[in-house]
């Protein structure tokens, strides 16, 4: 009778869509694709989604750029172009509107005569308490209409609460994992990366070994280990990977995989010596991504002033 119970509640949860956020994206890139291709798109713009009040936070950000390369993914006979977001950003600019404004009926004409944009594909975040509803929309630049709508429930993962609560806009205080950031005008952070050093990998030169110490402060910050990675050249989808490895030392080391403008923490991990990760993350065009590795304190076993040596291989695929 149990037994029946749980597989009677997944075919429930199945049926309205409930899954993790890869699943969402899978599912509602599908559905959408259907609509692109009957529909007959051949310019795509995916926007920024956005909460009920019309506000933009990190989730929405995020989503909308997994969904933008799960169409392109899905594109394999090459129907429709999905507009890079760094284009996508300079339109934004020159028009000097916010994402939550292209859906505006005037507005969405004028791209599409000036830019060719002839679809666009917009999405609401709603809080349901444990969980986010999504929805989508593609819209008709000429008409303003619906030309296809998906929908689909993710669970409050810490993972998805930490972007859910990271509000692009300014001068407003949040917290990741327990550390406070601050964003300033234009929703860049102030973090001064003086003491950054600049990593770049091209389709030329796809691969870079750093290596560095940290010690295990009670501020926990090694300025030294902060590596810009900026990511050039890429004309379709990639995956960046970062493969890292804390020494035979004393002390533990945290090392966190961010967004550039934002501060938003994409992976972290604490890792104990001689322990090893790897973090993982998709990215299309031109992107640019923070990584920086910083000494823990332990008690027990990483004393305040205990060293250990980290080795970091990043490299994309």
């Amino acid at each position: 009778m149990k037994l029946t119970k749980m597989i009677v509640g997944l075919v429930l949860l199945s049926t309205l869509g409930y899954g993790n956020l890869d699943e969402a994206i899978d599912t509602m890139g599908k559905e959408l694709q259907q609509n692109l291709i009957s529909k007959k798109s051949k310019m795509i713009a995916v926007i920024d989604f956005n909460n009920l009040d019309n506000s933009v936070n990190n989730l929405g950000r995020h989503i909308s750029e997994k969904l933008a390369i799960k169409l392109f993914r899905l594109n394999k006979d090459n129907s429709y172009t999905i507009v890079e977001r760094g284009q996508l950003s300079k339109i934004l600019k020159e028009l000097k509107l916010s994402a939550s404004g292209l859906v505006e009926p005037k507005t969405m004409k004028k791209i599409g005569k000036i830019y060719g944009v002839d679809t666009v594909i917009s999405g609401s975040l709603t809080d349901l308490g444990n969980d986010i509803e999504i929805k989508v929309k593609a819209l008709s630049v000429e008409t303003g209409g619906m030309m296809g709508v998906s929908e689909s429930k993710i669970p409050k993962t810490n993972m998805v609460k930490n972007l859910y609560t990271q509000n692009l806009v300014e001068g407003q205080y949040t917290t990741v994992e327990g550390k406070k950031v601050v964003t300033s005008k234009g929703g860049k952070t102030t973090a001064n990366k003086s003491n950054s050093k600049e990593i770049v990998i091209t389709p030329d030169s796809r691969s870079v070994t750093i290596s560095g110490m940290v010690t295990a402060l009670k501020k926990g910050n090694d300025s030294n280990n902060k590596y810009i990675i900026k990511l050039s050249g890429f004309k379709e989808p990639k995956k960046l990977y970062i493969n890292i490895e804390n020494k035979d030392g004393t002390a533990w080391c945290n090392a966190e995989l961010l967004t550039d403008e934002y501060q938003v923490a994409i992976s972290s991990k604490n890792l104990y010596p001689t322990e090893k990760t790897t973090f993982e993350q998709y990215f299309m065009g031109n992107k640019t991504l923070i990584f920086r590795a910083n000494g823990l304190i332990v008690m027990g076993s990483s004393p305040k002033g205990s060293t250990n040596m980290f080795s970091a291989k990043i490299y994309v695929k």
